[in-house]
């Protein structure tokens, strides 16, 4: 995640690779996956924190409202 690695969180790679994964899982991975994030970007202090959650906030409004719904649409 560009944020992470913008941002100077430590692991950004493999955090990002994480939040990628359980991005997969319905309903809860994107909370699983921003809370991780949030954990690790605490180590750097409150301002990285807050941007990396309102960026991964931002990300999932956008992912829930346009593209969910593109692919729903095209498949049912």
């Amino acid at each position: 995640m560009i944020v992470l690695f913008a941002t100077g969180v430590p692991y950004a790679v493999p955090i990002g690779l994480v939040v990628g994964v359980l991005d997969l899982i319905p309903m809860a991975g994107a909370l699983l996956g921003a809370f991780i994030a949030g954990a690790v970007a605490l180590t750097k202090g409150i301002t990285t924190t807050v941007i990396v959650l309102a960026v991964m906030a931002l990300y999932q409004e956008i992912e829930n409202r346009t593209l969910t719904q593109l692919v729903y649409h095209r498949t049912v």
